[in-house]
Order: structure tokens, then C-alpha cells, then sequence
């Protein structure tokens, strides 16, 4: 196992900046999950710890020791990739043992480091079959098969199950999960999917235009982001982010009144930055919603009900804009129903319009993340 550490990494192709000044630190043993779209640069994040890319500026250390310049079987670290990467015409044993062979490992202790890892992942009545004969599944345990059995460092995923359907991709969450609470191996984990990312993650690291936007806890990123970026990206359903203002209101049990159109949201305690404008966005998770057909709270237009099976996805229409209520309660509401829709003050967060960035109660300050 080891510690990996990443200070002021930059990449460029040309004048592109991919990358722009990563600051990392990944504990020895810890699983840190590379979440964000296309193009934020979490692959090539990926690649410059694998060596497969060279870093611009800054510096990747893996146990303390400077890694830059050394080539990557130099870097004691294993990778398995979105396109399994097997050898065709070698047979699943041969595939596992290939990297082996090549370091020079002795054939008693080679086929026993293959044994050991075939029962681990299921593999033990297919070593004879070449990768024609697997399935999807198959293929992507024999490509971790081929990383475990090396026993490196660490271990370095890039999105490895992006060609999996879904149930397949539920099955392997668990599967790589349960080896690595097993193993205890340090593991950089790159995904788009932020249900990956949250079910797998001892932290996240939240990626966008090739800057690292927020890093925690799955639980504390969902429940405290950091700005509007993060706050859009974590969470399935998405949160709700509506165009807002903040109203002087002195009768009211908080210092402001969040308005959306001439509606009331909430009275919220003032931010520590108070905007100029008072225009903000402000957010709500879709499930921290409530509804009802009585006169109290927020008039809606229901515009939608989907079913998703566990639960109901309402879009709604409220203060002029649409937002989503998620429920498991079998509600029988139609398009064109009117309801009362209720929000908690404490869930409402807002950001700044101009910046993104979380506005803090006043109590909390600025000084929080």
C-alpha cells in the first residue's frame, strides 16, 4: 500500500490548460473516487500518476518519493482500464500470469499468486477460456484480476465499468467494493456516474474545467456543497436550483425572505456575504420536499409525474420556474393538479450568482468551505 501524493499539478497540450494546479493528498489504504463530465480532466488525472502522460509543472510522490520522470513499470502501480485490455489469443490464466512472467516471478509462486486470485474473484472454472468466450463481466474481473495479482502500491481504475449494462455495473460496484475492503489497497477510482462515486468512496474528489471543485466524504458532499458546480452534479434526482431573491423582512423569524417571483420560499438567516443585488440561486434536494392539497404553503401546478418504481419524480411549476419533488409515497396527482408545496428553511441553500460559490449563514461565516 501507499500514500500518493499530488501538489500543484498542471497539464497543457499546446496552449490547453487540462488540468490547472491539482492538489491531492491520498491516504495509504484510502479509496478516492475522480468524479465529473467529460472533458474535466479526470482520465488525465489518472494518467499522470499511471506515467502514461507527462506532467507539465508540479510534482506526484507515491510514498514519499518523487515520481515524474520515472517510467510507468517503474511506478509500482496497477491499472485497469475501460477496455479490459486482454490478450486475445492468450487463455484467462496466461492473461493473469503475463505480467508476471515478465517480472521474472518464480512458476511455483506465480501459479499460486493466479490461484489465489481466481478464487477471489470467481475466475476458477474459466482460466482455460480465451476472452472470446467471457462475458462482459468475465472480461473486467480478469482485467482486476490481472492488476490484484501483481500486488502493487496502489491500483488506478479508469471508468472500468462505462461498458457495462446496468445491473451488471450495479453487481461489479459491490464486487470491487467488497475487494478492496478485502485487500485494503490504495485506490484512484475514475467515473462519471456519481452513483458510482457515492456508493463506492471513502472521499470524492468533484472534477470540472480541469480543477478540483470540492473533495469529502460522499455524505458530506451531498449534504454541504461547496458551490453550485457540486451541488448540480451530486444527487440523483438533481437538486433544484431556482433564481431567487433575498427580501428585507424584519417581520419575519429570519433575517431574509427567499423569494421566487413573488412567492415566499422561506425566511433564512441573512449570508455572511450579503449579494448587492440580492438575486441568488438557491437550492433545495428534491426529496427534502413535502406537498400537500391544502391552502398552506407555496402554490404549484403539478407539469409531470414519473414513476420510477421505489418512488415519484413530480415536476412541478412554482413562482414561474420548474423544480422536481421526489417521493415514495403512491401519490395519484395528475398534470394540471393544484398543490401546496413546503420546504424546511434548514434545507434551502443558496449560492451566488455571479460566482457559484455557497452563501454562508451569518453564524457559520465566511471562513467555511
Amino acid at each position: 500500500m501507499a500514500a500518493i501524493s499530488i501538489k500543484g499539478v498542471c497539464k497543457k497540450y499546446g496552449t490547453v490548460s487540462v488540468l490547472r494546479g491539482i492538489d491531492l493528498e491520498v491516504r495509504d489504504g484510502e479509496f478516492i473516487v475522480l468524479v465529473g463530465p467529460s472533458g474535466c480532466g479526470k482520465s488525465t488525472l489518472l494518467r499522470l500518476i499511471a506515467g502514461l502522460e507527462e506532467i507539465t509543472t508540479g510534482e506526484i510522490r507515491v510514498d514519499n518519493r518523487v515520481i515524474n520522470e520515472l517510467a510507468p513499470k517503474e511506478r509500482d502501480l496497477a491499472m485497469v482500464f475501460q477496455s479490459y485490455a486482454l490478450y486475445p489469443h492468450m487463455t484467462v490464466r496466461e492473461n493473469l500470469r503475463f505480467g508476471l512472467s515478465l517480472r521474472g516471478i518464480p512458476r511455483e509462486r506465480m501459479e499460486m499468486l493466479v490461484q489465489g486470485v481466481s478464487e477471489k474473484l470467481g475466475l476458477t472454472g474459466l482460466l482455460e477460456r480465451k476472452p472470446r468466450q467471457l462475458s462482459g463481466g468475465q472480461r473486467q474481473r480478469v482485467a482486476m484480476g490481472r492488476a490484484i495479482v501483481r500486488e502493487p502500491k496502489a491500483f488506478l481504475f479508469d471508468e472500468p465499468l462505462s461498458n457495462l449494462d446496468a445491473r451488471l455495473r450495479e453487481q461489479m460496484r459491490y464486487e470491487i467494493r467488497r475487494l478492496y475492503l478485502e485487500l485494503r489497497t490504495t485506490s484512484i477510482y475514475v467515473t462519471h456516474d456519481q452513483v458510482e462515486a457515492m456508493t463506492m468512496a471513502d472521499r470524492i474528489v468533484v472534477m470540472n474545467d480541469g480543477i478540483a471543485q470540492q473533495v469529502g466524504p460522499p455524505q458530506e458532499l451531498y449534504d454541504d456543497p461547496a458551490n453550485l458546480f457540486v451541488a448540480g452534479f451530486i444527487g440523483a434526482p438533481a437538486m433544484n436550483l431556482l433564481e431567487a431573491t433575498l427580501r428585507e423582512d424584519s417581520g419575519a423569524p429570519g433575517d431574509v425572505t427567499v423569494m421566487i417571483g413573488s412567492e415566499a420560499l422561506a425566511a433564512v438567516q441573512r449570508p455572511s456575504s450579503m449579494p448587492v443585488t440580492g438575486r441568488v440561486i438557491a437550492g433545495i434536494r428534491p426529496e427534502r420536499m413535502s406537498f400537500g392539497a391544502d391552502a398552506n404553503g407555496i402554490p404549484a401546478e403539478v407539469d409531470l409525474v414519473e414513476a420510477t418504481g421505489i418512488g415519484m419524480i413530480m415536476h412541478i411549476k412554482a413562482g414561474g420556474q420548474l423544480l422536481k419533488i421526489y417521493t415514495t409515497d403512491r401519490i395519484k396527482f395528475r398534470s394540471g393538479d393544484r398543490l401546496a408545496m413546503h420546504i424546511d428553511p434548514l434545507d434551502l441553500l443558496l449560492f451566488d450568482v455571479d460566482s457559484g460559490k455557497r452563501l454562508r449563514p451569518l453564524s457559520q461565516g465566511a471562513a467555511h468551505p
